[in-house]
């Protein structure tokens, strides 16, 4: 699994109503889009769901499709 922080915190460029974009990359989700709301709904319930986060659940394959091209070299991965 990784864990990659992405978007316009990371490009610097956030204002005050901006979110946090979380990428979570792992093979062990369900292929279900319902179900992986699920997973995310659990996560940010622990967690204040006031919070600025905006959770990405992906496996390997999508972050390689899409996610790769989209945030290019603007991400930090949190180990």
């Amino acid at each position: 699994m990784k864990v990659l922080v992405f978007g316009s915190l990371v490009k610097r460029n956030w204002t005050l109503q901006s979110d946090i974009d979380v990428l979570i990359i792992s093979d062990n989700l369900p292929e279900d889009f319902e179900e992986r709301g699920k997973i995310r709904t659990k996560i940010k319930s622990k967690i204040d769901p006031f919070s600025p986060f905006q959770l990405h659940l992906v496996t390997k394959e999508e972050f390689e499709k899409w996610y790769k091209n989209f945030i290019k070299k603007d991400f930090l991965e949190i180990k």
